[in-house]
Formats: C-alpha cells, structure tokens, sequence
C-alpha cells in the first residue's frame, strides 16, 4: 500500500511540476511581447524632440511626462521585463 501511496505522491509532485514549467513559459512568451512593445514605444519616444511631452500608460493611467522622463521609464520597464525573464527561464530549466 505505500508503495502505491509513494506512486501517487511522485506522480502528484511530477503534475505540479508541469503546471508550474507551463505556467512560467506562459509568462515568458507574454514579457517577450511586452519588451517588444517597450521597444517599440522607445523607437517612438526616440522621434520626440528633448522637450516634449508625451503620455505614458502605466499602473493603468496615462502620465504625462518629458521625453526624457518617459524614456527612462520605458528603460526601466524594459529592466524589469529582463530579470523577470532570467528567473522565468531558470524556473523552466528546474
């Protein structure tokens, strides 16, 4: 019988595991899109003359803020999206 229960154990653990590796590949392929999105709005702050103005979405709410200030933010986000991905990966590689 505890071989069985020893069975039942390790094949619970082996599903858990799945769920889990498939649940960070997810998140992966979805902050793989949201760097290529902060790629393409700093390609779009980049064309903005220094003193401008533009609006950022971020926690759900547009700001306005310089280019500069926008740039860095985007910059940021992108650093952000990048640890997030290394941890991702060695989460899979488990």
């Amino acid at each position: 019988m505890s071989d069985f229960k020893d069975v039942q154990e390790m094949l619970e653990q082996q599903i858990l595991t799945n769920a889990n590796v498939a649940a960070a590949a997810y998140e992966l392929e979805q902050s793989a899109l949201r760097e290529k999105q902060d790629r393409e709005a700093l390609t779009a702050i980049a064309a903005l003359a220094p003193g401008d103005e533009c609006y950022i979405l971020a926690g759900g709410s547009f700001l306005s803020m310089s280019q500069a200030a926008a740039q860095r933010h985007v910059e940021d986000d992108v650093d952000v999206v990048k640890m997030r991905q290394i941890e991702l990966r060695g989460e899979i590689n488990q």
